[in-house]
């Protein structure tokens, strides 16, 4: 049953390998079109068609091959009350937890940090996930218990023991962004203990690079 489980779970992420390498490709067909673009919460907190046929592309794959799969997606499902609930308290079985352009400001402004972020979770916990930058190509794929890898390379955390050793990765929600937020009060009472901050605008890719060694 477990060596089942496990192949499984192993088609399962190659078949998300394979869906975000779509979307990507249909992110970079799309990306010098000119953008609709709306506002959720705030002009900091964006969305365009590109996100959103990313997303259909995303859906359409996952319902197709994994039906009775769940599917918590940021433009579909990010602005319900309940979103968040769901991820604290998530369904039964497996489930996907997508956002089909993290750092949709940067893809606006044709900053190359953006990406299609994919995480599977089975009765509620993390069992794999792909991140896939499609302008640099960047490949991040990850399993429980499995290590982590950049294009089929394994991924190597860094070995920095002090804060000022460190280089700050952080950023802010839409509801954040304005004078005299936490975070920019967290940011304040790092300021001369880190080497630097940055604030690179996709948490995902952020994350990766941690995981890299950055």
């Amino acid at each position: 049953m477990m060596n089942e489980q496990l192949a499984y779970e192993n088609a399962i992420m190659q078949d998300a390998i394979r869906y975000v390498k779509e979307a990507g490709k249909l992110i970079m067909d799309l990306i010098n079109m000119p953008l609709h673009i709306q506002e959720k919460k705030n002009h900091s907190d964006l969305v365009t068609e590109v996100d959103v046929r990313s997303e259909q592309l995303l859906r359409g794959r996952i319902t197709r091959d994994y039906p009775m799969h769940w599917i918590l997606s940021e433009e579909t499902d990010g602005g319900r009350e309940d979103s968040h609930h769901t991820l604290l308290d998530p369904p039964a079985g497996y489930g996907w937890i997508i956002d089909p352009i993290d750092g949709t400001i940067n893809f606006i402004h044709t900053l190359a940090h953006f990406a299609i972020s994919v995480g599977i979770v089975r009765d509620g916990v993390p069992i794999c996930g792909v991140v896939y930058n499609p302008v640099t190509n960047e490949l991040y794929s990850g399993r429980k218990q499995g290590g982590a890898f950049l294009n089929g390379h394994p991924l190597q955390v860094g070995t920095e023991q002090e804060l000022s050793q460190a280089l700050l990765a952080t950023g802010f929600q839409a509801i954040d962004w304005k004078p005299n937020s936490v975070v920019v009060e967290q940011i304040g009472r790092m300021t001369g203990i880190v080497r630097s901050v940055r604030i690179m605008g996709a948490a995902s890719l952020d994350l990766c690079l941690v995981a890299s060694g950055g």
